[in-house]
């Protein structure tokens, strides 16, 4: 698995000690998943997804509560982020352009 766009990520602590603080730049919600996901890549190795869990997803109110061109513009600066820390990297999954983030978040066809 490549990358996770999760709301929910469950690690190991000594993975935590291995990958570091989580980059408070991402003051946006938007691409922070993706940006772990690299990260637990790069010093952990793998990624691993369950499917099934009972889990329940509830609503978003800041998402919500945001306007779709505010939440563009959020996402947009968050992906910049994303490519400046991940970009060189050749050997992780490819990645889409700063206007995939414009509308559903993917990085992989």
């Amino acid at each position: 698995m490549d990358a996770l766009q999760s709301y929910l990520m469950v690690l190991r602590r000594s993975d935590l000690e291995r990958i570091g603080p989580i980059d408070e730049h991402y003051r946006f919600y938007r691409i922070l998943d993706l940006d772990l996901s690299y990260a637990v890549r790069d010093r952990v190795g793998r990624l691993l997804s369950l499917n099934g869990l009972p889990l329940q997803r509830h609503r978003h109110a800041l998402w919500e509560g945001l306007s779709e061109g505010d939440r563009e513009e959020r996402g947009r600066k968050n992906f910049g982020r994303f490519l400046k820390r991940w970009d060189h990297r050749h050997d992780l999954a490819p990645h889409g352009s700063p206007a995939m983030v414009a509308g559903e978040a993917a990085l992989h066809g």
